[in-house]
């Protein structure tokens, strides 16, 4: 029963990262590629090797995606883009998002 539980809870979860992340990408014209990246990054943390193996394409395709969408977003860094893609899964989701000094 607790198996069904979770699956259920981790597709409720993949849908709504998948929904905020597309309108994400809508808004910052990444292509259908870039925002595949992007989802795979926020559901599973996914390592650039991962995300390589997962796409059937190389690392350096992998990386050119992510160097691509955060040229796109004015960013330098992942970590960074993970923020962004948290933010942005937070205010879709209606989540609290609390001041915290930078």
């Amino acid at each position: 029963m607790l198996e069904v539980v979770s699956q259920e809870n981790e597709t409720i979860y993949a849908e709504y990262v998948r929904n905020s992340i597309c309108s994400f990408a809508e808004q910052n014209q990444l292509t259908r590629r870039e925002s595949e990246i992007a989802i795979l990054l926020m559901l599973y943390g996914y390592s650039n090797q991962e995300l390589a193996d997962h796409c059937t394409i190389s690392v350096k395709t992998v990386k050119n995606h992510l160097d691509n969408i955060m040229k796109k977003l004015g960013i330098h860094s992942t970590r960074k883009l993970y923020s962004m893609l948290l933010q942005t899964f937070c205010q879709e989701c209606s989540l609290p998002l609390t001041d915290v000094k930078k």
